[in-house]
């Protein structure tokens, strides 16, 4: 139930390594997985976790490499629906594969030219959950969707964002 204080974050899943789960050594979306990534948000050291309400929105569940622009077309109409029904989201958040991240990045800064909050993609390098269920200490994802939340809740200006925590150097990209 949503805290009349807290700020409301619409989360949309397109599918990517970000929203897969590994069972039996083998990579699949899961509609388990966006779940995840919410709990584990829920339970991390966030300062802002107790002040927003995070919206599940529409699951799409296709790994970026099979992104199509029957999809993204899709993608495009749940955005227009959503932005012209519900003024109530300071933020939106895309959980999206890596593969094609700055493709779509890049694409919805000019489908949503003159949008009015900000929209983060994020994505991970390796799928956010173990076999058994726990968080990945390999991936990124976690962090990423951290980042973004933080961001919007911190009053990031409106437009298109991805954040991305570089493995190599351990810093946070936006």
């Amino acid at each position: 139930m949503q805290n009349k204080k807290e700020k409301q974050i619409l989360v949309v899943f397109t599918g990517g390594t970000i929203c897969t789960t590994i069972k039996n050594g083998e990579m699949n979306t899961d509609s388990e997985a966006p779940m995840a990534l919410i709990d584990f948000y829920k339970k991390s050291d966030s300062f802002c976790k107790d002040k927003v309400h995070l919206k599940k929105g529409e699951e799409f569940n296709i790994l970026s490499e099979n992104m199509t622009v029957n999809k993204w077309n899709m993608l495009i109409d749940y955005f227009q629906r959503i932005l012209k029904n519900d003024s109530n989201y300071i933020g939106i958040i895309v959980a999206h594969g890596t593969d094609t991240l700055a493709f779509s990045t890049a694409m919805f800064s000019l489908l949503l030219k003159g949008i009015k909050i900000p929209v983060i993609f994020v994505s991970s390098n390796n799928p956010i959950m173990t076999e058994d269920n726990k968080k990945n200490p390999l991936a990124n994802g976690v962090d990423n969707f951290i980042s973004a939340v933080e961001c919007i809740y911190k009053g990031l200006p409106a437009g298109v964002y991805a954040t991305y925590k570089n493995t190599e150097d351990n810093k946070m990209y936006l």
